[in-house]
């Protein structure tokens, strides 16, 4: 049976058997309201979900006459123009006609109305006639090939016959639904098309054929009340209008702006999760309740370089651009993959490959309506996640002057750059901003300053929302964000990039920033230490490389799997494990499962834990006494146990572990009896200070 979740296209979508996937915000379902006569425009980017908004409408719209008969009016690929028709149609007023007589003759065909012979010119006359054509689209791809003279006795009979007609003659409720209008004249946006290809080329005419349309039917509707039109507009194109503030009033409240809240994405998410066959979720039992955790076997992803735990949707959002579309990108590249192959470092290679995809198809989606950006190039210069402007000014420095290359592109560019960089005004320095303009296509971050002494929230554009401010403009901020999608593009470039991410921070839309301060004073927090250590590792060795090769190669395996769970993992030495974590429960259950696996290779295994402040002296760096009362109990204790310090046991107990503990005072063991001590045993090494602690042995019920 064919998959009905992971659609990517709207066009593929069975409206019958999937509308459970899909989430309607309020503004949804206030335009899907067969009385709301206001809103005609769904504008939003691509992947926002436009046309599935358009086909809801469709289908609410029963009891209207509907033009097309069947579907949505969608544009076929546009033929090229002439070098009249383009001159012509760059002015927006010229447009806006077409687009009514489209629609007047388009509605008026539809209700059957005659015209007598001689009320309209040849032309139109000869379009009214066709039987082949009948819809605003087919009407439009016609009129937008008429030379001047055609054009303006089509304009003339407008406003002489069309709209007076159309005013008198429709008196039952019409419903028009226009998709797609971008594509048509995409090729006008494209920078490596051919004039002797493509016809002759105009980028505006990409925005007018748009707006044209919204101002049209804004004109007509105050003609004739019956006739409702919805059509998708592409947010680029609205917005490129909004310096003419009383143009952009007027039609601003017949759109309606479609984006969705990080809840909403994730509820489509997970729609889209119960879908799967239930054979495909790794813990079917969580489903009811946990439906993402079901389906992955886990609801928390460990961040490598800051070494939080996330939550999981969390960060799949932080790899898209908030696009439902980036979503099912996302699902149904996860949904291929068996659920015995998922595991944290399946997700995130799946994630990565993906988010190069969405960021390839962004890129050429936006690249004619921004600055040209090499942004590979760009990209290999980045060596970091979290930036100063200072660091901004000297990569973009960089880029503008040198070549693909990597050589100067002009004489003496290499001295000057570092001298430029203390004067350099951004705004007139007449190269590329690079950074302005991921700014403005969502690609970079900055933090913002909400009150706190320490924290910030970090903000990142949504596409669109900026692509027409000016060039060379970034908020001002202490540090400038690279979005988490562009990771895997980076790091494929620069091979610094990953041990130079900010390790105290993860990086996305609207979580907070602790800023760093070198003159911070180290912090004592209370950690688990566990020690391990094969017995007898050596005798291996010298009995043959295989098995021990073999030995190192299981316990690699184990400390990758651990590190997933335990906020520090140390494998080194070949047969010697270490483990910090702040979870005593989590510590014991990863001794005990290090136990059972070198108890499997047929070998055993010292374990000893203990518990205390031990303190962060940089990222990622801990010192202090339990990795020290570890290493020092490990060598004592007996083959195949686990002991623990009063320090691990008391935390067990709060923490109210299933797991038991057996006083080695009680009965002492052959190897202790020369350190017994009345505080308990001691551990220190011969000629340095003593350390007793009391200890005791771990064991399952």
């Amino acid at each position: 049976m064919a998959r009905d979740n992971w659609i990517i296209d709207a066009d593929n979508f069975d409206l019958n058997t999937g509308k459970d996937l899909l989430l309607l915000t309020d503004e949804a379902l206030g335009f899907l309201d067969k009385d709301n006569s206001i809103q005609s425009f769904v504008i939003a980017t691509k992947g926002i979900g436009k046309t599935m908004l358009l086909r809801l409408k469709r289908e609410a719209m029963g009891g209207y006459v509907m033009i097309p008969e069947s579907g949505i009016d969608k544009f076929a690929f546009s033929d090229n123009l002439s070098r009249d028709s383009v001159e012509l149609f760059q002015d927006l007023h010229n447009v806006e006609s077409i687009w009514s007589i489209a629609i007047t003759m388009a509605v008026l065909k539809r209700v059957g109305h005659r015209f007598e012979e001689g009320n309209l010119s040849r032309f139109l006359a000869g379009l009214y006639a066709n039987r082949q054509l009948g819809s605003v689209s087919e009407y439009f791809s016609h009129l937008i090939h008429a030379d001047r003279d055609d054009f303006f006795r089509a304009k003339a009979d407008l406003e002489t016959t069309l709209v007076p007609v159309y005013k008198r003659a429709v008196s039952s409720p019409i419903a028009i639904f226009i998709d797609n209008i971008d594509e048509y004249f995409n090729r006008h946006l494209d920078p490596s098309a051919a004039e002797s290809v493509a016809g002759v080329l105009e980028p505006e005419l990409w925005y007018s054929s748009q707006m044209g349309l919204v101002l049209s039917f804004f004109n007509l509707h105050k003609f004739n009340h019956h006739v409702r039109l919805f059509a998708s507009i592409r947010k680029e194109a609205l917005l490129r209008y909004k310096r003419q503030q009383v143009l952009f009033q007027q039609v601003g409240e017949r759109t309606i702006d479609l984006r969705y809240s990080r809840l909403d994405l994730e509820r489509i998410f997970v729609n889209n999760v119960r879908r799967e066959p239930k054979d495909r979720f790794v813990a079917p039992e969580r489903l009811a309740k946990d439906p993402v955790a079901s389906w992955f076997g886990f609801a928390m992803i460990k961040h490598k370089q800051v070494g939080a735990a996330e939550e999981l949707f969390q960060y799949l959002v932080r790899h898209t651009l908030s696009r439902p579309r980036d979503l099912m990108q996302i699902g149904k590249a996860l949904s291929r993959l068996d659920p015995g192959e998922r595991s944290q470092d399946s997700l995130r290679r799946t994630v990565q490959e993906v988010s190069m995809d969405i960021v390839g198809t962004y890129m050429a989606e936006v690249r004619p309506h921004s600055k040209t950006l090499d942004l590979p190039r760009l990209l290999a210069l980045v060596d970091t996640n979290a930036l100063p402007r200072e660091s901004l000014k000297a990569i973009c420095c960089e880029y503008n002057t040198t070549g693909p290359d990597g050589a100067d592109v002009r004489p003496g560019a290499a001295k000057a750059r570092a001298a430029d960089l203390e004067a350099m005004d951004c705004r007139s320095c007449g190269g590329t901003h690079v950074f302005s303009t991921l700014y403005k296509l969502g690609l970079l971050g900055h933090v913002v300053n909400e009150g706190s002494r320490r924290t910030r929230i970090q903000k990142f554009c949504l596409p669109g929302e900026r692509t027409f401010e000016g060039d060379g403009i970034l908020p001002d901020s202490e540090l400038y964000l690279i979005h988490p999608i562009l990771n895997a593009m980076i790091m494929e470039r620069n091979r610094n990039y990953m041990g130079n991410r900010n390790k105290r921070n993860i990086v996305g839309d609207g979580l907070p920033w602790i800023l760093d301060d070198e003159a911070r004073p180290a912090r004592k927090l209370r950690y688990c230490a566990l020690k391990a250590d094969l017995c007898g590792f050596s005798k291996l060795m010298d009995r043959g490389t295989s098995k021990a090769l073999g030995v190192k190669r299981r316990l690699a395996e184990f400390s990758a799997a651990e590190r997933e769970l335990c906020e520090f993992v140390s494998h080194s030495d070949g047969d010697s494990v270490s483990i910090v974590e702040r979870d005593a429960i989590k510590v014991a259950d990863a001794a005990f499962r290090l136990l059972d696996l070198v108890k499997r290779l047929g070998l055993e295994l010292r374990v000893a834990l203990d518990c205390g402040p031990m303190t962060l002296v940089g990222e990622g760096e801990m010192m202090g006494r339990p990795f020290l009362v570890a290493a020092r109990v490990e060598p004592l204790v007996e083959a195949n146990q686990i002991w623990c310090t009063e320090s691990f046991r008391k935390e067990l107990v709060r923490r109210r572990g299933i797991y038991e503990t057996v006083d080695l005072l009680d009965d002492v063991p052959p190897s202790l009896s020369p350190r017994l001590t009345p505080e308990g045993f001691s551990i220190g090494k011969r000629g340095q200070r003593e350390i007793a602690v009391r200890l005791f042995r771990l064991k399952r019920d």
